[in-house]
């Protein structure tokens, strides 16, 4: 038995249990009304989405707000072409895959000149990150050709990932985390 003051002794149960006592529990028909009001939200984003299967939004917000959507049906449970939603997941998928340029980088315009707020440069490292992380939530979820796709796509996504990590030569506000996209086009090193 485990005595007070040890890990996972009486002090820890009595929190544990406190805490589980006071949170509020979710009935049944909380959960059906959640339910009900997640597919009329899925229903209506379904109904939104382009033929090209991106979702409306500024233009330097692609793939980003694509994948985001997608990652809405993937949480519901809905697969790419599998039940009611399938086809909306495939669609946005095979968008967001178009995106992707041969170094990797998942966005719908390559940074370009000078930054600024509303130019791909601005969101270009947004997109990637969001974009690979539907590539990777998908991945498990398909077979055959799509996988394989996938597979290659996440390999790339991750190899560009790794070459803009920080590193040594980084100036000093960018240490632990990413800078914007400045490249000069696809292909070309800027740090």
């Amino acid at each position: 038995t485990l005595s007070e003051g040890e890990p996972g002794g009486t002090d820890e149960a009595r929190v544990a249990t406190s805490s589980r006592a006071t949170q509020p529990r979710v009935t049944p028909e909380q959960w059906a009304r959640l339910d009900r009001v997640t597919d009329r939200a899925l229903a209506w984003l379904a109904a939104q989405q382009k033929p090209d299967g991106s979702f409306p939004t500024h233009e330097t917000g692609q793939p980003g707000v694509t994948a985001l959507c997608t990652l809405a049906f993937l949480s519901r449970g809905y697969a790419p072409d599998h039940d009611r939603y399938g086809p909306v997941v495939a669609k946005a998928v095979d968008y967001v895959l178009s995106c992707q340029h041969p170094d990797g980088l998942i966005t719908r315009y390559y940074p370009m000149g000078p930054f600024a707020s509303k130019n791909p440069t601005h969101t270009a490292l947004y997109n990637h990150a969001i974009g690979s992380l539907l590539l990777s939530e998908v991945y498990g979820m398909t077979r055959g050709d799509t996988n394989r796709r996938l597979r290659k796509a996440i390999e790339l996504a991750v190899e560009f990932t790794k070459r803009r990590l920080p590193g040594p030569k980084q100036r000093r506000e960018d240490e632990g985390g990413w800078r914007y996209a400045r490249s000069k086009g696809p292909g070309h090193d800027d740090s």
